[in-house]
Parts: C-alpha cells; sequence; structure tokens
C-alpha cells in the first residue's frame, strides 16, 4: 500500500485532494528514510500549491529541508512561492542555496534576479 500511496503522492494526473491525500497517508505511516520522506514533503507541498493553499505547500517544503537539506527542489519549489507572495528576502536566501550547490542552475539565478526586477517594473499576472 505505501507504493501506491508513494506513486500517487506524485502523479501529476491525479486531482490535488487524492495527491495531497496520499502523501499525507505515506508521512503518516512513518517507515519512510527521511530522503524519501523529504520526497513525499515536496510532493504533498507541489500538491498543496496546485490547490491553492500556499501557506501550507510551504510549510512542507520547509520541512522537506529540514529532513534533507540536500533536497534543492523543495528550496526551489520554496523560493518561487516566496517570489510569488513578494517575500523576497526568503526568495532570494533558498535560490542562493541552491546556487552554491548548483552552480550551473540557470533558472536559480533567473529566480534569485527576479526580486531585483520585479522592484525596477510591476508584475504581470
Amino acid at each position: 500500500m505505501i507504493n501506491a500511496n508513494l506513486a500517487a503522492c506524485v502523479n501529476h494526473n491525479l486531482p490535488p485532494p487524492e495527491r495531497i491525500a496520499s502523501c499525507t497517508l505515506a508521512i503518516e505511516r512513518g517507515n519512510l528514510d527521511k530522503i524519501t520522506t523529504a520526497k513525499v514533503y515536496v510532493g504533498r507541498g507541489v500538491a498543496l500549491n496546485a490547490a491553492e493553499q500556499r501557506d501550507d505547500a510551504i510549510a512542507d517544503f520547509t520541512h522537506a529541508i529540514a529532513l534533507d537539506p540536500k533536497n534543492f527542489n523543495a528550496y526551489e519549489n520554496r523560493a518561487s512561492l516566496n517570489l510569488a507572495a513578494s517575500r523576497f528576502e526568503q526568495a532570494i536566501a533558498d535560490m542562493t542555496v541552491v546556487i552554491r550547490a548548483q552552480p550551473a542552475n540557470g533558472m536559480a539565478y533567473y529566480y534569485r534576479a527576479w526580486p531585483t526586477n520585479a522592484a525596477v517594473m510591476p508584475l504581470m499576472h
């Protein structure tokens, strides 16, 4: 059953509530190693974001980072949500972590520079 929950957790073809429920079940069982648990938190965070539960998504990305500080996907996702919420300092800090670990990650540079660009020109929504 745990494999089915893990698969559903990251299946972007499923509606976010189903993905959230599957991830939650996998987390609650508690029989995953830290790295896998961090990935499940990232999966749930992505689903929470899709369900427009952004604060909960940020909390999940933060939890994933606490479990696995090398989960750069969690930093990138958290930075993206912080950018959208105009929490630029937090986003810059997260993207700086990614850049230090992955200096060839061009998107990390782009997103780290975005707050500077946003201050110069209005955001287009």
